[in-house]
């Protein structure tokens, strides 16, 4: 049985790389889990961004891809 994997996906707009993410403007969040996008049609998922305190304003949304790669034993690092 596999196991659901969660992920939080959240934005900010970083002006000054020096600073702390609480001094940065939150964009959004939205949480996806791992299966939602490798079997999402081409491994692309649209989702939409939203604030905690406002889950039903839409604030932007966020593109996320997959690629399966066989026998990686490395971490992974995602940037935008």
């Amino acid at each position: 049985m596999e196991k659901v994997q969660f992920l939080r996906l959240v934005c900010y707009d970083v002006d000054d790389l020096s600073k702390g993410l609480e001094k940065q403007d939150l964009i959004g969040e939205t949480t996806i889990t791992l299966s939602e996008v490798v079997t999402a049609p081409g491994q692309k998922l649209i989702r939409p961004l939203h604030l905690p305190s406002r889950p039903g304003q839409v604030r932007g949304v966020i593109g996320i891809e997959a690629e399966e790669v066989q026998e990686l034993h490395t971490t992974a690092t995602i940037g935008v």
